[in-house]
């Protein structure tokens, strides 16, 4: 380590106490100079950005979240939502993957004390109520696959359904966790959006619990997980939903304070429906706590259209049109 990145580290250091502390104007004092410093240091931009953020210098602050882009363009500290949110850029259609993995890196040993415990999480358990309706639904002996499995909470719930579970999260840190339970036939670390393919080809049931909230757009998703069900194979899935904006002035998703997308119920319907999905339950709920207050989302639980019997001239028979690689 050089002498100048040395010096950056121990006034950054000292910028991000003052930082905790409220004081943005001292921090984007410090952090200025570790930029001066070390000007090449990805993270000092980030801070710099923070500093005059919360000092209230809007228009810096997105610049210095532009240079800190420059020099780490995987973006690990989410500076594109940052700037999204400053509205120096148009929201993203999803956030980094590179942040996401190294935030659940970061918070897994501690992740559910932390949800659970003190913000009173509960999409896994939402989803399993709003399953109890349609278990009729499933076979006696489902094949699910946990997408954005994290810890597995949601695979401590789902494992009494008595069949075989899968698990699929981007951070090998909650993957490590979720291995530790001994629940999941196959955990595999990949992105949600597109899972890899050597998973089992197709599903009875996919559950995704407070995973959407990392993704814009959804109707790339939502093919995928068509792709991953059997004909007639249950989605089922939490979002956060904007519910207050009148339906004329609602975007599709829009990005949150607590950088994660809040999504339109038409929008989700519309996605879905356009993947071949037919919508079986929409129910509101709160999600969990932030900053004592309830988040309001969606439990939504969709079901993969079966494939339409046609009759075909020779002998009149009726067969599907086509065969699922894998179904059944």
């Amino acid at each position: 380590m050089t002498y100048e990145r040395a010096g950056a580290g121990r006034r950054l250091d000292v910028a991000l106490a003052l930082l905790d502390d409220g004081d943005g104007s001292g921090a984007a004092e410090l952090a200025r100079e570790a930029v001066a410093l070390a000007p090449s240091w990805a993270e000092a931009w980030f801070v710099l950005g923070e500093a005059l953020e919360l000092a209230g210098d809007k228009d810096a602050g997105a610049a210095a979240f532009r240079k800190y882009l420059e020099h780490d363009p995987s973006d690990r500290l989410g500076s594109s939502p940052r700037l999204a949110l400053l509205g120096a850029a148009d929201t993203p259609e999803r956030l980094p993957p590179a942040y996401v993995r190294q935030l659940f890196d970061q918070i897994a040993p501690a992740f559910e004390t932390q949800l659970v415990d003190r913000l009173g999480y509960c999409g896994p358990r939402l989803l399993w109520q709003t399953l109890q309706a349609f278990k009729q639904n499933l076979p006696e002996s489902p094949t699910i696959l946990d997408l954005g499995c994290g810890t597995g909470l949601a695979g401590e719930i789902f494992s009494v359904l008595g069949g075989v579970m899968d698990g699929l999260d981007i951070s090998p840190g909650m993957l490590a966790q979720a291995r530790a339970k001994g629940l999941y036939r196959a955990l595999q670390s990949g992105d949600i959006a597109t899972p890899p393919d050597d998973l089992c080809l197709r599903y009875d049931l996919l559950i995704a619990a407070d995973v959407f909230n990392y993704l814009g757009d959804l109707a790339s998703t939502f093919s995928s997980c068509a792709g991953r069900l059997k004909p007639g194979g249950l989605l089922l899935f939490t979002v956060e939903a904007d519910l207050e904006t009148p339906d004329d002035l609602r975007s599709a998703y829009s990005l949150g304070p607590g950088q994660r997308f809040r999504h339109d119920p038409m929008a989700l319907r519309a996605w879905l429906s356009g993947n071949g999905f037919s919508l079986l339950a929409q129910d509101r709920a709160a999600l969990r706590r932030e900053k004592g207050l309830p988040v309001e989302g969606l439990v939504i639980l969709a079901q993969k259209d079966q494939p339409a019997a046609i009759s075909h001239s020779t002998g009149g028979a009726t067969r599907a049109p086509w065969t699922l690689p894998g179904a059944g």
